[in-house]
C-alpha cells in the first residue's frame, strides 16, 4: 500500500516538473522534500490504522468529558482532512464537534449533527473496530494466538413468559418481592447486552405508588435492579391510568441465539389503598440492547399483551390448631416416688399458612382429681422449653393456667408440634387423673407478619385423661385374628367367630400381677365383649387366655389366690393373648368385633383392695370387624 502511495506521489512530482517550466532546481528540491514529508505522514497514518480493536459502544455528544471522547479524538486525528488540529484532550468541544461533522459529511451520514449516535458509531467501528490476531512467539515456546470475534449486528425478541403459578397473582399488603410477571428475551445473530427495560403499569383511576413500595428486576435469583415506587420514579403517560418506570443502567448479557428470562417482582405497602387489578406491559421498543457491532437494537416492535396482577389488603394467616397425631392417649403415666416428674399431657399441631406469625402467649385449662398434684405446666417447641405457668393449686375443676410472655416465630407453610407437659409432684395419689384443654381464642396468641393480633381460633383442643401411678402397667395392642365358621355346615355355615387378641403388658415402677379369669366373672379379671351393629353384647364361650410369662398356680406360696396369675417383672414386657368363640344369636346377619373392655392388675400377689380394674386406654385393643350369618 505504501509503495502505491509513493508511486502516486512521485508521479505527481514528475507531472508537476514537466508542466512548471520556470521552476528552479532549488524549488524542485523543496517540492521533493515536501512530497517526501507527505509520504511519511501517510505511512504513519496507515500504520496507525492497522492497530485495530478500537470500538465505540456509547453515544457521545458536545460538552462531554470522558475517556471515550479521548478515544474518539485519537481515531479522528488519523485523518487530517477530518481533524487537522489533532488535539486529544478528552473534552468534546467545538473542534471535536467540527471534526465529527466533517467525518459524517465525508461518509454520507445524515443528519450531519456532530452527535456520535448509532450510525456514526457503526461507521467508526467499521473503520477501527477490526478483528486482530496478535501472535506471541518465543524461542522454544509454542505460539499462542488470541482471536477477537468480529463485530456483528443482532436482533432482539421479547415475549411474555408464563409464571409457574396459574391464575392472577395477588399481592397482599406487606408482601416482599413477590413475582408478578416474567419476560423472555432472545438474542439472534449476536451477543446482546440489555441496557434498558421499560414497564408500563395500568390502573383504574389510581396510582401505583399507593399500593407498591418497590419494583425490581431479577435474572433467576440474582437481583438486577430495584427502584422505589415513588411518583418521581414513574413517567405519567395518562393521568391516574398509565405510568411507566424505566430501568436503565442495566448490563444483562444475552448470548447469541439464546434466551434469558427476566422476572418482575413487587413489594407492597403495609396498607394498600387501591386494592385492585394492575396491568403490566412492556411498551413498544421498551427494551434496548447493544449488539457486538455497537448498534442499539430495540424490541418489541409493538407493545406486549397486558399481564394482570392484583393488590389486596394485608393477608390474614390461616391458623389451624388440632391434636397432633402422637397426642398422648388415655392411659397410665408413671410418676416418681421421690422427685417431681414431667408427664406429656397434650400435643398440638399448629399449622400456619399465608403469612408468618410470632406466638407471644397463651394459656391452658388444667383439671386434676386430687388437689396440688400438678405444680406447674410447661410449653415446649420440640425439646425446647419456651414458657411455663403455675399449676391449678388446690382446685380440682378446670383451672386456667396462663403462660408467661414468650417469642416463638413460625413461618407460613409450616406446622409446629407444641407439647404441654405437667410437672407432677413426687409420689402422687395412685389413680389421680389429669387432663388439659387448650381453650378457644386464648390458647395461643401472637402477632402476624402484618403486625395484626391473631389467636388459635374458635375451636378448643381437649387432651385425653392421664392416670398417674408410681407403679402400673403400660398396655398396648399387638395383633388380632378372626376365623368365621359355622355351628352347622348346612343350616348355620357362618354364625361363629373364632377370635384372638394379643396385647402387650409392660411393668413400670415394680412388678405387675395379672390374674386369670373367665369372661363370666368380671370382678377378678378380664372381660371380653362382642359388639354388633344392633345386638350389643353377644354370648361368648370357650374363652381362654395366656401370657408369655409362666403362670403361678393358685393356692401356692407365691399365689394365695383362688385363680392362677402371671407375674411380669419390673421393666419387662409380656404378650398376653385372649381367645374366644362368639356366637351370633342376634337373629340377623351383621358385622361384629371383639374388644378388651377391662383388665385387672395388681402391684402385689394378693387378691385385696389394691387390685385395679382398668377400663381406660383399651379402646384400640380389639379385632377387625367380621361378618356373621345366622
Amino acid at each position: 500500500m505504501s509503495k502505491k502511495i509513493l508511486a502516486l506521489a512521485l508521479a505527481g512530482l514528475f507531472a508537476f516538473s514537466f508542466t512548471a517550466k520556470a521552476v528552479t532546481v532549488e524549488e524542485l528540491q523543496a517540492q521533493i522534500q515536501a512530497l517526501l514529508a507527505q509520504i511519511t505522514a501517510l505511512q504513519a497514518q496507515l500504520g496507525g490504522a492497522t492497530t485495530g480493536g478500537v470500538c465505540f459502544n456509547v453515544d457521545l455528544k458536545y460538552g462531554m468529558t470522558s475517556d471515550e471522547v479521548k478515544k474518539l479524538q485519537t481515531q479522528l486525528k488519523l485523518d487530517p482532512t477530518v481533524y487537522p488540529e489533532g488535539l486529544v484532550t478528552g473534552y468534546f468541544g467545538p473542534l471535536t464537534l467540527k471534526a465529527v461533522k466533517a467525518f459524517q459529511t465525508k461518509y454520507g451520514i445524515t443528519p450531519v449533527s456532530g452527535f456520535v449516535g448509532p450510525l456514526t458509531r457503526a461507521k467508526l467501528n467499521a473503520l477501527y473496530c477490526t478483528p486482530v490476531t496478535p501472535t506471541t512467539t518465543a524461542a522454544g515456546v509454542t505460539t499462542t494466538t488470541t482471536t477477537i470475534v468480529a463485530a456483528t449486528e443482532g436482533t432482539l425478541t421479547v415475549t411474555q413468559n408464563p409464571l409457574p403459578s396459574s391464575g392472577t397473582v395477588t399481592v397482599y399488603g406487606g408482601d416482599v418481592q413477590k413475582e408478578v410477571s416474567a419476560y423472555k428475551i432472545k438474542a439472534t445473530n449476536s451477543d446482546v447486552r440489555v441496557k434498558r427495560l421499560m414497564l408500563q403499569f395500568g390502573l383504574t383511576s389510581d396510582f401505583p405508588w399507593r399500593d407498591l413500595s418497590a419494583i425490581s428486576l431479577w435474572d433467576g435469583s440474582t437481583l438486577l435492579k430495584e427502584i422505589p415506587a415513588t411518583s418521581a420514579n414513574f413517567n405519567e403517560d395518562e393521568f391516574a391510568k398509565k405510568y411507566t418506570m424505566t430501568f436503565d443502567g442495566l448490563d444483562v448479557l444475552v448470548a447469541k441465539d439464546t434466551e434469558k428470562v427476566i422476572s418482575v417482582k413487587v413489594t407492597a405497602v403495609s396498607v394498600p389503598q387501591y386494592k385492585g387489578n394492575i396491568t403490566l406491559i412492556i411498551p413498544a421498543l421498551g427494551v434496548r440492547g447493544v449488539d457486538t457491532a455497537g448498534l442499539s437494537i430495540y424490541a418489541p416492535s409493538t407493545a406486549l399483551t397486558a399481564h394482570t396482577f392484583a393488590t389486596a389488603a394485608a393477608q390474614a394467616p390461616s391458623i389451624s390448631v388440632t391434636a397432633a397425631v402422637d397426642n398422648p392417649q388415655t392411659g397410665n403415666a408413671i410418676a416418681d416416688v421421690n422427685n417431681i416428674s414431667r408427664v406429656d399431657l397434650l400435643k398440638l399441631a399448629v399449622k400456619l399458612d399465608n403469612i408468618s406469625m410470632t406466638w407471644k402467649g397463651g394459656q391452658v385449662q388444667v383439671t386434676q382429681s386430687v388437689a396440688n398434684t400438678v405444680s406447674a405446666v410447661e410449653l415446649y417447641d420440640g425439646s425446647t422449653l419456651i414458657a411455663s405457668a403455675t399449676g391449678p393449686g388446690a382446685n380440682t375443676t378446670a383451672t386456667a393456667c396462663t403462660f408467661g410472655t414468650f417469642t416463638l416465630p413460625q413461618s407460613a407453610g409450616t406446622t409446629k408440634v407444641l407439647t404441654v407437659k405437667g410437672v407432677i409432684k413426687a409420689n402422687p395419689t395412685a389413680g389421680t387423673t389429669v387432663s388439659v384443654t387448650l381453650p378457644a381464642t386464648t390458647g395461643l396468641t401472637g402477632v402476624d407478619g402484618n403486625n395484626a393480633a391473631q389467636n388459635n381460633g374458635a375451636t378448643a383442643v381437649t387432651g385425653n385423661t392421664i392416670y398417674l401411678y408410681t407403679q402400673a402397667p403400660t398396655i398396648a395392642f399387638v395383633s388380632s385374628t378372626v376365623t368365621v365358621k359355622g355351628s352347622n355346615s348346612q343350616t348355620h355355615p357362618n354364625d361363629l367367630g373364632d377370635t384372638a387378641i394379643t396385647f402387650s403388658v409392660k411393668a413400670n415402677g415394680g412388678d405387675i400381677y395379672i390374674p386369670q379369669n373367665g369372661n363370666t366373672t368380671a370382678a377378678k379379671g378380664m372381660v371380653v365383649t362382642a359388639v354388633g351393629t344392633a345386638s350389643g353384647t353377644l354370648p361368648t364361650t370357650s374363652t381362654t387366655w395366656t401370657c408369655s410369662y409362666p403362670a403361678i398356680a393358685a393356692g401356692s406360696a407365691t399365689n394365695p389366690n383362688t385363680t392362677q396369675l402371671w407375674r411380669i417383672p419390673d421393666g419387662q414386657t409380656a404378650n398376653c393373648t385372649v381367645s374366644t368363640l362368639v356366637t351370633n344369636t342376634n337373629g340377623a346377619p351383621g358385622y361384629f368385633h371383639v374388644r378388651l373392655d377391662s383388665l385387672k392388675w395388681d402391684v402385689n400377689n394378693t387378691d385385696n383392695a389394691g387390685v385395679v380394674t382398668q377400663n381406660w386406654g383399651l379402646s384400640d385393643i380389639k379385632t377387625a370387624n367380621f361378618y356373621l350369618g345366622v
